[in-house]
């Protein structure tokens, strides 16, 4: 881990959130290695969403990015392709790269996979309106990300054209996401009512049109951090504790059978409680010792994290490999196994990662830092 560099320029507190964020999501997944009772109660010491932090925290950080752009330029069609160009390169060679290790094995090794409806996956249309959960299903997270990165950069580009003052601008923008977001979850929760979990989880939870909003309030974050900063950090430390009750209190109170607050009103709530964190942690920009290593480190290899964690390592590489081509010609006990899958899981996880950002992600970084400005 000592090969991975740490810029001077990260923000710590920043950091703090987003490895909280990779936290609950690969704690949340590792319950899945283990027996069912066992699992069960694995999957609530930490009961929280991490997905929305990362959404929130996205947000916040490509609103500030769009927001300083629109300042500083007129906003043309280069400005909006250049935009696009860093965001893809920074995110799709490792999401196709993971595509690959997914589906180039299983040909060989799986007499019985075929592709098949894979193929939106190249294309981010996975779940559009609704979760496909076949294959590489946690990248429903992702999609979003990438459709947000696509449509919210050129709605602001049509509004550049149509109106002068910036600030009404990127305003309109975010309440047009915010407001579409609310009315699709409410028209989907009118319609499908009675709507049992999985319903819900596919066609709320985890679908782009459903979703978007959670990212809008990062950039509405941004936005009052950019043109009211004083407002912005008046009340830091309160904003905070509020956050942290809040998120908690959100994540640990949904109901288990789904209703028009946790189908329509829950997204917005637990957004708004991480919104909150980011005027104390957007601040927080220096920190030190092991536990500043371990989550800077932790944060930077997230992406890595996030796209290896579960397809990959629990479901390919342990499940698939570790059990049905290893533990078939051995005879071990259930406690045995549990044990070398749930270690499996956690040290493959972070070495595999750590390869993958090193050798995937961080190259095209640098590459797109010398083709782009």
């Amino acid at each position: 881990m000592n090969y991975i560099n740490i810029e001077k320029n990260r923000i710590y507190g920043l950091d703090i959130l987003r490895f909280f964020a990779i936290f609950f999501v690969i704690f949340g997944h590792a319950s899945a290695v283990l027996p069912k009772p066992y699992a069960e109660i694995h999957e609530k010491i930490f009961p929280f969403d991490g997905v929305t932090i990362f959404f929130v925290l996205s947000g916040f950080l490509i609103g500030g990015i769009l927001i300083k752009i629109i300042n500083r330029t007129n906003y043309n069609a280069k400005d909006l392709t250049n935009f696009w160009v860093r965001r893809w390169m920074r995110t799709l060679p490792a999401y196709y790269f993971t595509l690959f290790l997914l589906i180039i094995p299983r040909l060989f090794l799986d007499p019985n996979f075929y592709i098949n409806s894979e193929w939106r996956h190249y294309f981010f249309l996975q779940n559009l309106y609704m979760q496909h959960v076949d294959f590489f299903s946690e990248s429903w997270s992702l999609t979003i990300e990438e459709w947000f990165y696509l449509t919210f950069p050129a709605l602001l580009f049509i509004f550049f054209k149509l109106l002068k003052n910036k600030k009404k601008i990127i305003l309109y923008a975010i309440f047009s996401f915010l407001l579409i977001s609310i009315l699709i979850r409410y028209t989907i929760y009118i319609d499908n009512k009675p709507m049992d979990i999985n319903m819900w989880d596919a066609f709320l939870r985890r679908s782009v049109v459903t979703r978007l909003d959670s990212l809008m309030f990062g950039v509405l974050g941004a936005y009052f951090a950019y043109y009211y900063k004083d407002l912005w950090l008046k009340h830091k430390k309160t904003l905070l504790y509020i956050s942290i009750i809040s998120f908690v209190s959100i994540s640990l109170s949904t109901p288990k059978i789904p209703n028009f607050y946790s189908s329509v009103i829950y997204f917005t709530f637990i957004s708004i409680s991480v919104l909150f964190s980011l005027p104390f942690l957007s601040t927080f920009k220096s920190g030190s010792g092991k536990v500043y290593k371990i989550v800077t480190i932790t944060s930077i290899i997230s992406y890595s994290l996030y796209l290896l964690n579960y397809s990959f390592i629990r479901e390919f590489l342990i499940f698939d490999i570790i059990h049905n081509k290893i533990y078939t010609h051995l005879h071990l006990s259930l406690l045995t196994t549990t044990i070398i899958d749930y270690f499996s899981y956690w040290i493959l996880l972070f070495i595999l990662s750590f390869l993958m950002y090193k050798y995937i992600e961080q190259p095209m970084m640098k590459l797109r830092d010398k083709i782009t400005h």
